[in-house]
């Protein structure tokens, strides 16, 4: 039982770490550009367009090309259904965008910060998950 307790902190601190590095790659190396949507790839949101509703199955998927360092690149974003976009970009058929400048295909819309705010959620459910160990570790002890 511990040896299970042990492995899901070590998920969660796989998950954190993962996350981090996400949200720090788009902090420090990301470029915001305004994106050309190409077609919608998966519709998943209901409502008005970039309303936020959070009503709707899944993530819109758009296909997108946007201008970098190198010429023109074609990708998809992730737009859940409970992030408002700032603007749909310079006009009908464009959404402003976040991408890495070392990986073309990590994108994310530009208000998307899930991964910064994830990382102090899933930090506090760790501590919850080593507590909850070392309270049963140490409550096998005593017996």
């Amino acid at each position: 039982m511990l040896g299970l307790g042990a492995l899901g902190a070590v998920l969660l601190l796989v998950s954190i770490i993962g996350e981090a590095r996400t949200a720090d790659r788009f902090v420090n190396r990301a470029l915001t550009v305004d994106a050309h949507i190409v077609r919608t790839v998966k519709l998943g949101c209901f409502g008005p367009i970039g309303s936020g509703t959070g009503i709707g199955r899944g993530d819109t998927i758009y296909e997108v090309t946007f201008p970098h360092a190198h010429g023109v690149h074609t990708t998809t974003v992730t737009r859940p259904c409970d992030v408002v976009p700032p603007d749909f970009g310079r006009g009908r058929g464009a959404i402003w965008i976040q991408y890495d400048v070392d990986d073309l295909d990590r994108t994310r819309v530009l208000t998307d910060t899930r991964a910064e705010d994830s990382v102090p959620r899933l930090a506090m459910v760790l501590a919850a998950w080593v507590t909850a160990v070392v309270v049963f570790w140490l409550t096998l002890r005593r017996r």
